[in-house]
């Protein structure tokens, strides 16, 4: 896990298929704020789709307790300051 707030938490992860890494964003659907901020977030990253600068969002799904986001990794970004 590298980012963890009271409502949300972001994993790195590594596609099985390709080994691509990718970043993946979830939120509890208990926490309704956090839930309806992270389906505006895929609004809009949807929109954003392609822009450079931007991660693209790959896939969003919903279990039982949980609600994800999982986007491309940023080439730029050094992630390992902010691993736990």
């Amino acid at each position: 896990m590298i980012i963890s707030t009271f409502s949300q938490q972001v994993f790195l992860a590594v596609h099985d298929a390709t080994g691509v890494g990718r970043a993946v964003k979830r939120v509890r659907r208990v926490e309704h704020a956090a839930d309806e901020a992270l389906q505006k977030e895929v609004k809009v990253m949807q929109i954003l789709l392609g822009c450079p600068h931007v991660v693209n969002v790959l896939d969003a799904f919903i279990d039982d307790e949980y609600r994800y986001m999982v986007t491309s990794r940023s080439p730029t970004l050094n992630y390992h300051p902010y691993m736990y």
